[in-house]
């Protein structure tokens, strides 16, 4: 039989992770598959096939691109659909890298053959709250299903194709579009494709999904009320705190739940061993955000037909078209960026391009010539047009 396959994306930052995840896996599943990509250079992982984005289809310049448009986990996010997709001769199970393999998943790999597509839900119980306060909002915020959990069998290309053209230039954290990266556009799919929703709390289990509960150890293994242990997602946690489950969240001190304390504690000597914390690489691309938005403004127009393609966002070119004026305008194209970003600018220079250009170029000269400026100190305007941005 072909070896059960999984896969996860990663950045360097998070190697040691991978390492717990990958022998922890090994572990379990010894004729088992555990593809990796790593987003932001070569690495080695022991008991993981590593690979690197060009071996999905996304070249140099493309991985650039995203770069430039996304965060670090929105590139990340933009690369799990290909991933599973050139791995689809079989089922397979997208892992994030924060997490630990406890037992055999066997049966996850049979479900998504069978199925097609298999979700993992934040929660499966109702959450407190009350009028005004229900906690459920935030998964109507962020997502009903985890994204750092998803099964997938042959039959799933037509999702990922939908999920990779969605995520190929809008895996971003916007909350007014109702995008957390790729995680809400799972919301969709049990009304557009074949699915299986896992009802086991013993898999991915995390912060939601736990609702109060804590862990049982026994001579057999562990269990979360009567489903055995088999993943658990420390998704927020820190091992630089393992008392606490979750960063993000109060209330998530493990003080009361000795058996979760003693997971998180093992988990947290785990990385320590595998070599956390580790640096991440230098960036691909330096940008602030109002960089990013002209970028991806002009991006999507060239894209639409509409102009060229802005400059490789690794190549000087780059900073030399942000401080270019933008036509029919002598304000450069950062600053009519910035202008857009800030609502006090819009105010104060309302007819930019327009009659009050004069005025806001005087404006950005003043702030530029200041000891502590409002720009980026990388954005920061060398003269009354200019603004100019660095890349590598």
């Amino acid at each position: 039989m072909p070896p059960l396959q999984a896969a996860a994306v990663v950045a360097r930052n998070y190697l040691p992770h991978a390492r717990v995840l990958a022998e922890s896996f090994r572990r379990h599943h010894p004729r088992g598959r555990l593809a990796l990509l790593v987003v932001d250079g070569p690495a080695a992982v022991e008991g993981a096939d590593v690979l690197g984005p060009a071996d999905v289809g996304v070249d140099g310049a493309e991985l650039r691109r995203r770069a430039m448009l996304f965060d670090v986990q929105g590139v990340i996010s933009s690369l799990r659909a290909p991933l599973l997709a050139s791995l689809l001769d079989g089922p397979v199970l997208l892992l994030d890298a924060d997490m630990l393999v406890l037992a055999p998943l066997d049966d996850l790999w049979a479900l998504a053959e069978a199925e097609g597509i298999l979700l993992s839900p934040h929660a499966l119980d109702p959450m407190p709250g009350g009028p005004g306060d229900w906690r459920e909002e935030e998964l109507l915020r962020s997502g009903a299903f985890n994204g750092g959990f998803l099964g997938v069998g042959p039959g799933a290309g037509p999702f990922l194709a939908w999920l990779a053209d969605r995520a190929r230039r809008d895996c971003v954290r916007e909350p007014a579009r109702g995008l957390l990266y790729t995680q809400t556009w799972l919301n969709l799919v049990p009304a557009l494709f074949p699915h299986r929703i896992l009802r086991d709390r013993g898999v991915n289990a995390q912060f939601h999904a736990l609702h109060g509960r804590d862990v049982e150890w026994a001579a057999d293994g562990s269990r979360i009320g009567d489903d055995p242990l088999r993943l658990f997602h420390f998704a927020g946690f820190d091992p630089g705190d393992p008392g606490r489950l979750c960063r993000h969240y109060p209330g998530t001190e493990l003080d009361d739940r000795p058996g979760l304390a003693r997971l998180c504690r093992d988990y947290a000597a785990r990385l320590r061993a595998a070599g956390w914390p580790a640096a991440p690489a230098p960036p691909a691309v330096a940008a602030d955000e109002v960089a990013r938005a002209v970028y991806r403004r002009a991006l999507l127009a060239a894209e639409a037909g509409d102009g060229r393609e802005p400059p490789d966002p690794a190549e000087p070119g780059l900073g030399e078209w942000l401080r270019e004026p933008a036509p029919d305008t002598a304000v450069s194209r950062y600053l009519l960026g910035l202008r857009e970003a800030r609502a006090d600018l819009r105010a104060a220079f309302p007819r930019v391009p327009g009659a009050d250009e004069a005025g806001y170029l005087a404006w950005a000269a003043g702030k530029a010539a200041e000891p502590d400026p409002e720009f980026p100190p990388a954005f920061a305007p060398s003269a009354a047009r200019s603004a100019p941005a660095t890349a590598r």
